[in-house]
């Protein structure tokens, strides 16, 4: 698998643990998850840090060996929150299409057994009582498979099940439960603290 080498702390990781920041042809910065966009492209970590390092006077435009016109880190910033969102939205649209989704606490808890395949999730709104019962219970099971939380409201969760608010769900294919939370870690790490 091919790495690619962050900007800002140059630690090298796969592609999709970073993200590309490309030059437009009018200098202006385009943030993207796919490597997608023509043209020579500068690698950053998920990261504030990173991401701020890599947006300091010089370094962009070295990078990208072109005049650009800097972004500032909270539009980039919002700008790859935004991309995952969608991103995260449309995984979870597949699971539910492939029916490997138990949405709602009581079904989620049944399906999340110890040694099974797959991840539990909690919306980042859920009831503190809540989240509370269900870390108890998920922690009498498999340790390795503690619940992620995800970076989407439990609103948010609901309308791309087609219905009613989801604050807890499991997903059981550990592909995509992996890539669900690998997305929602990220969008965690460029949120302001």
């Amino acid at each position: 698998m091919p790495e690619r080498m962050c900007i800002a702390c140059r630690k090298k990781a796969p592609p999709e643990s970073l993200f590309r920041m490309v030059a437009g042809p009018g200098g202006e910065v385009y943030a993207e998850l796919d490597s997608r966009l023509p043209g020579r492209g500068a690698y950053c970590c998920f990261r504030a840090e990173c991401l701020n390092r890599a947006l300091a006077p010089g370094n962009l435009a070295r990078a990208l060996r072109s005049e650009i016109t800097a972004p500032a880190a909270d539009e980039i910033a919002a700008s790859l929150c935004s991309l995952l969102g969608r991103r995260i939205e449309g995984l979870l649209g597949a699971a539910w299409r492939k029916k490997v989704v138990s949405a709602g606490r009581d079904a989620a808890l049944r399906a999340a057994r110890p040694g099974g395949v797959g991840r539990l999730f909690l919306a980042e709104d859920l009831a503190a009582g809540s989240r509370e019962e269900v870390l108890k219970r998920a922690s009498l099971g498999d340790e390795s498979a503690s619940p992620a939380e995800l970076k989407m409201t439990m609103e948010r969760v609901g309308a791309v099940f087609g219905g009613r608010p989801v604050g807890v769900f499991f997903l059981a294919d550990a592909s995509l439960a992996e890539t669900v939370a690998l997305r929602s870690s990220q969008v965690s790490a460029l949120a302001p603290a």
